[in-house]
């Protein structure tokens, strides 16, 4: 016979603790996983190119499931993007003293961004990532792009502050694209020259040349 108070206690007893692992097998969140994933992804990033950055690839090399894969990212382009950011972070400052050494600093400081094979192997696949995905747009501007072009207004505040210069001739905007622009198209486009020091100086150049109004030769 069964004592009719006792007997739901021993099930529940041994219910409880079935539950409880259940649970935390079914949602681990390890913290290994992420930086396994981090160098993983930069392992094909660096070898292979965003191409072959696939979640598959992901699981292949690090054995972790893909719902733990998806737990931290949506899409593989956040992936890639978080690679990108913790390796090249958002820029430094740059305090040369003067207008002319700090646009230099700056090219020769994302020449040599530009110019690492981790992101010149996925800048084309990033692109077209955070093209058609929002979320992952908004990561670059705010993460990568944002910060770049905050330093390039601190550059022009500077020099107005010092007195090399009084009224920009042009934006922000239309000279962060005269900075930016001949490193992408060179990265992007790689039959166009190289990613160097000549390069640095050249675009500078230009980009003071249109801050102070003057014409280019």
């Amino acid at each position: 016979m069964y004592d009719g108070q006792r007997g739901p206690q021993r099930t529940t007893q041994r219910a409880e603790p079935r539950r409880a692992r259940r649970a935390k097998i079914g949602r681990p969140f390890d913290s290994e996983i992420g930086p396994a994933i981090l160098e993983a992804a930069e392992q094909i990033m660096l070898t292979r190119g965003f191409g072959s950055l696939t979640v598959d690839a992901i699981l292949r090399e690090t054995g972790v499931s893909r719902g733990a894969f998806y737990r931290r990212y949506p899409h593989i382009g956040h992936l890639a993007y978080e690679v990108i950011a913790r390796h090249f972070g958002p820029g430094e400052p740059v305090d040369t003293g003067t207008l002319t050494g700090d646009l230099l600093a700056v090219q020769r400081a994302d020449i040599a961004v530009f110019a690492d094979p981790l992101m010149r192997n996925n800048l084309p696949g990033l692109f077209e990532s955070s093209r058609t995905d929002p979320r992952l747009h908004d990561l670059w501007v705010q993460g990568f792009a944002g910060p770049r072009r905050a330093r390039v207004n601190t550059i022009v505040n500077a020099a107005i502050a010092r007195g090399e210069l009084t009224e920009p001739a042009v934006d922000l905007g239309y000279l962060c694209d005269l900075l930016v622009g001949p490193l992408l198209a060179r990265t992007l486009i790689p039959i166009t020259g190289d990613l160097d020091d000549q390069l640095a100086r050249d675009s500078a150049r230009s980009a003071l040349q249109a801050l102070l109004g003057c014409p280019s030769h």
